[in-house]
């Protein structure tokens, strides 16, 4: 996937003039064959409880009735949004709200990114990295990884989502993401190959 973050703002309050609706409804046909997840929610408005609950129960919901929902929300601060085309297993289209400063998405078809830069006005690519380390989401498992032959022993920490990919990141160099792997074996191999020895236990995947 390729990504684009978006941040126009209001003239006169400098706020995000861009919510989740405005996107969604750009989708045109293509929101009707979709159907989506949505997790890490925090919102306000009219409908807001019922995108809680969605992401509460992990409960896949239309392209159609997410939008019907998106329009009653004022403000999405935090959330992301999978959308899986009907009977794929992976998604074609993730839309996160970051902090209530700008929507990432990030889409397999690259007309859907052609029509979002060619709506809003403040469009920026998101960094190759930064799509690779938010494939991390959806996690399945968390791993400490321990090189003992250092001192103080160096640890990194090992990520696998859902789809089978796995990340890992430096907590010594502010969690920046060293290696991405289509596999868990494939993290593990580079892990193994450096030393490092996984710490017994996984921890399990936060949400």
């Amino acid at each position: 996937m390729r990504g684009i973050t978006i941040s126009d703002r209001k003239p006169n309050n400098n706020t995000l003039a861009v919510n989740l609706a405005d996107i969604l409804q750009l989708l045109g046909h293509k929101l009707a064959s979709t159907e989506w997840e949505i997790s890490d929610i925090e919102c306000l408005g009219t409908d807001s409880d019922s995108l809680h609950q969605l992401a509460d129960t992990q409960t896949r919901v239309s392209g159609e009735t997410l939008l019907q929902i998106a329009s009653n929300i004022t403000q999405v601060i935090d959330g992301t949004f999978v959308g899986y085309p009907y009977n794929a297993p992976e998604p074609n289209i993730i839309v996160r709200a970051v902090d209530s400063s700008a929507y990432d998405v990030e889409s397999s078809d690259e007309t859907i990114l052609t029509v979002l830069r060619q709506r809003f006005q403040q469009v920026e690519d998101l960094p190759e990295v930064e799509i690779q380390a938010n494939k991390a989401l959806n996690l399945q498992f968390t791993e400490l990884w321990i090189d003992r032959t250092a001192f103080p022993p160096q640890v990194l920490i090992l990520i696998t989502n859902t789809s089978g990919q796995s990340y890992v990141y430096n907590p010594s160099e502010n969690y920046q993401l060293s290696f991405a792997g289509d596999t868990y074996e494939a993290s593990q191999t580079w892990l193994l190959t450096r030393q490092y020895q996984r710490v017994e236990g996984r921890l399990p995947a936060l949400t």
